[in-house]
């Protein structure tokens, strides 16, 4: 079957040199890279498209849609749904012409004190505008309600009043309760407002993020600029800076990272300290295509605005939970028990020099007395680990039994990193008058072998209970495919003294290799075989692994999912998968095609839709995530029989060429 396919879907092959490109990051609702690009659904300028994709990249998952009508709004929603470049952001739907509109006509009587009022026509625009969103709830994460409001305008020059803007928040928030997953955003400019034109036209409660318009390029303004914000408590919700990626009459750098963002975040750190507002991401006010009406320079003519946009989007930190402690190490039920967090900077970037906050949680809930937290303030260079003492919050006082425990970094998403979904790292604690034993990784010494070769074996083991071994002999036995692999004896190894709760060591079989022979293997290994240490759980002493020993490797798909994952009817649709090296030896490629098929071809609407990753290493047992990024499916409702072929362009020579297709179900609505 797999040589039928190569010949029939040969176009895959000969398109395997193209680069794999990378794709926004998964938008969390705290984790907003907002593009603030009017104008570019249905452009199909090139270098648009080009620069597009280029941010897209980078990390900007959020762009928004404006319309003067319902209709228009949903005929570009679908647009973005079937355009395979656009399709990759989340949407904000932009109303801020007819509400603008709505207070233009009669300001007098929008804005009568005491008798604020919108027009029927407005209020028929903004529900139907959240009916759309409902009906599109995968791919709308917001409203953005009013462009900067509070600038002097009308015949009060006072801008538009806050009582208006707050009655169309209402009328949102009633047809569409869930802020969290749509909120309502404003743009904001403070700039030389008066308290008088402040009171009267900005409102926490008109919003639920914030849109700061900073464009100050000095940390004296700036800072004078949160001043305000503080004195009338506007920053109570969640805040999304603006970051002004242009020059008004120039091409130039305008040094978002290294200058900007610094100036910013002094600014801020200097008015609010260490109680600075919640933020939900950053704003790029940096692309237009087309004549801009205000000013010459943007991202579409002007590389060194797209290069700091870009610069800025990338580098970045990256913290991480690496261990979680416990004070003391050994505790039973009932004891108070207290917590040391050790973190790391995985990114290429240093964090900012301000509170990293850590914070200790059992499935999502706090502890009776409250959520153990600790900071860290200091700047963590690249691959710097700090320990996070929690030793002064509340302590846990544990009931018999497993707990999970998760530690997150970065709490409150103060740090803006290059991956937001990697900040926590959970420990199993089996609570209890006894030890817990459990195998956990198994690996081959050496990792990639041959038939015919000497291999060893070593294994992972921890102790996940509260309390340590008895000192003793802890063994561990290895047994392929079910038994022991030379005339009755096993592969042997152990230790002999006593592993503490939360400790982890390796062993290793003593005096013993096996000469490997070809064909695929259970290989598995099995801690406190002897039965010899009374244990919290018994049930989690193996771990199991099935290796294909060959002079080959062998690949196959682990699991297969669409993007999104909750398809629609005529949606851009691209895939993603897992997978894995299920052989002996190393897979060294320079192209790991992957391939996405309906009966065993291509699409019938929307061709071949194919990805992969460019030289390639995957070690035996090693998994790698391949998506598509040429073509998408265009579906129709119902449920979908999918094939996810790996290595289609057989660019891969395997000991096992059959098992290289997985088949997947997909519901579309």
């Amino acid at each position: 079957m797999k040589a039928l396919l190569r010949n029939l879907l040969i176009v895959s092959a000969v398109l395997c040199g193209m680069p794999f490109p990378g794709s926004a990051a998964p938008y969390d609702g705290r984790n907003m890279r907002f593009l603030y690009a009017p104008n570019i659904v249905g452009n199909q300028d090139p270098s648009v498209r080009s620069q597009l994709t280029q941010l897209q990249n980078a990390g900007i998952n959020v762009i928004t849609i404006g319309a003067w009508s319902v209709a228009d709004l949903e005929q570009q929603v679908q647009a973005v749904r079937r355009d395979p470049l656009l399709s990759g952001f989340k949407v904000v739907l932009m109303v801020s012409g007819p509400t603008s509109d709505g207070w233009i006509a009669d300001e007098q009587r929008a804005c009568a004190q005491g008798a604020e009022r919108l027009p029927l026509w407005l209020e028929e625009i903004l529900d139907g505008t959240t009916a759309l969103a409902l009906q599109n709830s995968d791919l709308v994460v917001g409203y953005y309600t009013f462009d900067e409001p509070a600038i002097p305008r009308g015949v009060s020059q006072l801008g538009v009043c806050k009582r208006y803007q707050e009655l169309v928040y209402e009328r949102i928030r009633n047809a569409d309760p869930d802020k969290d997953a749509r909120p309502v955003m404003i743009a904001n400019l403070m700039g030389s407002m008066t308290d008088q034109q402040i009171q009267y036209a900005m409102s926490p409660r008109a919003q639920d993020i914030v849109f700061v318009d900073q464009y100050q390029d000095d940390e004296a303004q700036q800072a004078a600029q949160y001043a305000k914000w503080k004195r009338h408590n506007l920053l109570s919700v969640p805040m999304i800076p603006v970051l002004p990626a242009f020059h008004y009459s120039s091409c130039v750098d305008p040094r978002l990272r290294t200058s900007f963002r610094p100036k910013l975040q002094r600014a801020l750190t200097s008015v609010y300290g260490a109680s600075k507002p919640a933020n939900y991401g950053d704003a790029y006010f940096a692309y237009w295509p087309g004549q801009r009406p205000d000013f010459s320079f943007d991202a579409q003519n002007c590389q060194p605005i797209l290069d700091s946009v870009i610069d800025d989007l990338t580098v970045k930190p990256d913290l991480k939970v690496v261990s979680i402690q416990t004070t003391p190490m050994e505790f039973r039920p009932g004891d108070p028990v207290s917590f040391n967090v050790t973190i790391r900077n995985d990114g290429n970037g240093a964090t900012p020099p301000e509170a990293h906050g850590v914070l200790i949680h059992e499935n999502g809930q706090c502890f009776d007395s409250g959520c153990p937290w600790g900071i860290y303030s200091g700047q963590i260079s690249p691959g710097q680990e700090i320990t996070v003492s929690l030793t002064s919050s509340p302590v846990w006082r544990p009931s018999a039994g497993l707990h999970t425990l998760t530690a997150e970094v970065d709490d409150v998403d103060r740090i803006k990193e290059s991956n937001e979904q990697n900040n926590s790292l959970s420990r199993e604690i089996a609570v209890g008058e006894k030890p817990d034993l459990q195998t956990y990784i198994l690996q081959t010494i050496p990792d990639s072998f041959l038939p015919g070769q000497e291999v060893r074996f070593r294994s992972a083991i921890t102790n996940r209970g509260s309390v340590a071994t008895p000192p003793g002999f802890i063994g561990v036995v290895y047994m392929i495919d079910g038994s022991c692999p030379s005339a009755g004896r096993c592969p042997y190894g152990g230790m002999t003294g006593s592993l503490a709760p939360g400790q982890s060591i390796w062993i290793e079989p003593l005096e013993f290799s096996w000469p490997a022979t070809a064909g695929v293997h259970q290989f598995g290994a099995m801690v406190d075989d002897m039965d010899r240490i009374s244990e919290q759980f018994e049930d989690n002493n193996w771990v199991t692994r099935s290796i294909h020993v060959s002079t080959k490797p062998d690949l196959r798909v682990v699991s297969a999912s669409t993007i999104p994952a909750s398809p629609r009817a005529g949606d851009a649709v691209r895939f993603s998968a897992i997978v894995e090296n299920v052989g002996s030896v190393q897979s060294n490629a320079p192209w790991f095609g992957l391939l996405a098929m309906q009966n065993y071809q291509c699409f019938p609407a929307g061709g071949c839709v194919w990805g992969g990753l460019q030289n390639q290493v995957i070690a035996p047992g090693g998994r790698v995530q391949l998506n598509t990024y040429s073509g998408n499916w265009y579906p129709t409702a119902g449920l979908h029989q999918l094939q996810m072929f790996v290595d289609d362009s057989n660019q891969v020579d395997e000991s096992d060429e059959a098992n290289n297709i997985l088949e997947f179900t997909s519901e579309v609505r």
